[in-house]
């Protein structure tokens, strides 16, 4: 019997995908296209500086994408085995739990490690140009080789403790998220407050944290390599320590029971924060709107994450106007800012997911095709999905609406103490609009765009990805762009890099989502009932069984 034989059959499936070969390919010729174009336009920057400047370009691109690797690959791989019911016919067997993991996590992590293994090269292009040394380059490379490792095991824990696909994505992204983003906040609020280190061990927590410690110009600093070595360490031993966990947590959270006792616990406490919904009038006039609103569980995950950060920002935003030094206001500001910009990102995350979990749950199981045998018509259907969508979030996105209006009354009110010039007043004001209108037509797109890919998608997790690239990536590469080809740009240009991100994104929502509701109209039947997805799904299904 060969060790770990279940490393090697995943292994040995996955080397036959068509995806894993595809992957490689596309990351390159995406990183390969980012480079060329910032390369073009940074012809006016001298050599010393532009190796610098491309290497840091494309290293944040590929930090994020180490970064949610384990959110979109791993935090559904071990979740999806208890759903299907085989899991328990692998503990039947004398596979021990190590065995599933290591096998999951080689299966899964494939992908992203050949993506990021096929980045490499582009990046190490710096070298030939300057300004980058081989220390540096190699400082860059392990971090995220460790932040990638890091988050996979993460999802892995996650996976292990979980059943629903869209509740262990969730809870993957706030895991990433609360170490990458909430304990540097933390650690900042108390120095800003007290002055005082004694929360600088939750910078070693962060993965951006390292990625700048990487840097020549931090490293070289006195407790350059002793924070630098101590954040990787870091890192490297929450994802030890996440392989660990899993395997002790999986032989004790796969059986029947143990999740029904999990399901009656959830159960009673989404009871206590949402409505009942009774089969009423309503309920036989839009029959589908009644089935879909039942659920609270979107509303309560809503509820919980504005719970959890809205006091981190309202704290911000105290501080940017009580603080005496005008340093610190501005921090504090900046701080509120990019706290309310994850809180729009993290709502518009689960209204995708919501989306495309009933349509691709309920395609799995067969639900969709009984429907259709019933006088429900498709714009039914599609009409009581939207809404169910529009009275889970309405809440969430009227709290970010309110956000954005508290922000532009400070911005107006307190421009002095914040040190902005009655000019840049309107940036902002245009910044925080663009942003409510954003939220808007970006909930029109990702409601459509996501019930369409979740119908379609083979993988849940692949749905989601798909309609967040689809009406999300776009405008943010644009602003990504130009801010680095312009780093330096006058106000007018920053204007006008604003106005053109916010309109090229609602351009995108209008257009996207408009099209995804024309294609579920008119091929909702022929998807459900399609021999695509019984081809596709039945391999699938085969070779991950």
């Amino acid at each position: 019997m060969s060790v770990l034989p279940i490393v090697d059959r995943e292994l040995r499936v996955t080397a036959r995908r068509p995806g894993t070969y595809w992957m490689r390919f596309w990351t390159v010729l995406a990183m390969l296209a980012i480079w060329l174009v910032l390369l073009t336009e940074s012809r006016s920057i001298a050599p010393a500086q532009m190796g610098q400047h491309l290497l840091n370009a494309l290293g944040i691109l590929a930090l994020v994408f180490s970064m949610l690797s384990g959110v979109f690959l791993t935090s559904d791989c071990l979740s999806e085995e208890k759903r299907e019911g085989t899991l328990g016919l692998l503990f039947l067997t004398d596979l021990k739990a190590y065995d599933v993991v290591s096998g999951k996590f080689a299966a899964n992590s494939l992908h992203a490690f050949f993506g990021l293994l096929a980045v490499f090269p582009i990046l190490g292009l710096a070298l030939l140009i300057g300004g980058v040394t081989g220390l540096e380059f190699a400082r860059l490379m392990l971090v995220l080789a460790v932040t990638m490792f890091f988050s996979l095991s993460m999802g892995l824990v996650v996976s292990a403790m979980n059943r629903e696909a869209k509740r262990a994505v969730t809870q993957a992204f706030l895991v990433v998220l609360v170490f990458a983003g909430l304990f540097p906040a933390l650690r900042w609020f108390q120095w800003l407050l007290f002055g005082s280190g004694r929360l600088d061990f939750l910078l070693w927590f962060s993965p951006g944290y390292a990625y700048l410690e990487a840097l020549d110009v931090f490293y070289k600093l006195r407790n350059g390599p002793r924070e630098f070595w101590g954040a990787l360490g870091t890192l490297f031993a929450l994802g030890i320590g996440g392989i660990v966990v899993a395997n002790v947590v999986l032989p004790r959270s796969w059986q029947e029971g143990t999740q029904e006792r999990v399901g009656k616990a959830r159960a009673k406490r989404r009871a206590r924060f949402s409505k009942k919904v009774t089969p009423g009038f309503i309920g036989r006039l839009e029959p589908m709107y009644w089935l879909a609103v039942r659920d609270g569980s979107p509303q309560l995950m809503a509820r919980r994450i504005l719970m959890f950060l809205l006091p981190v920002w309202f704290l911000m935003m105290v501080a940017s106007i009580l603080l005496s030094s005008r340093t610190s206001r501005i921090d504090a500001f900046v701080t509120a800012m990019f706290t309310a910009y994850a809180l729009h990102f993290i709502v518009k995350l689960l209204i995708t997911m919501e989306a495309g979990r009933r349509m691709n749950q309920d395609r799995r199981s067969g639900a969709w095709e009984l429907l259709l045998v019933t006088p429900l018509r498709v714009e039914a259907i599609l009409k009581g999905q939207k809404r169910a969508l529009r009275r889970h979030f309405l809440e969430a996105m009227l709290i970010l609406g309110l956000i954005n209006a508290v922000m532009m009354a400070v911005v107006w009110v307190f421009h002095k103490e914040l040190d902005i010039q009655p000019r840049d007043r309107f940036m902002f004001w245009e910044m925080f609009l663009g942003g409510m209108l954003a939220l808007a037509t970006d909930f029109y797109a990702l409601s459509w765009v996501g019930m369409w890919r979740g119908l379609r998608a083979i993988k849940y997790h692949r749905g989601v990805i798909g309609a967040l690239g689809q009406v999300m990536l776009p405008a943010p590469l644009y602003f990504f762009f130009l801010m680095f080809l312009h780093p330096n740009g006058s106000d007018k240009m920053v204007r006008f890099v604003m106005a053109t991100w916010f309109g090229l994104g609602v351009v995108v929502s209008l257009v996207s989502g408009g099209v995804a509701k024309r294609r579920l109209l008119k091929r909702f039947r022929s998807e459900v009932v399609g021999a695509h997805w019984t081809v596709e799904g039945s391999a699938t299904e085969r070779s991950s069984a």
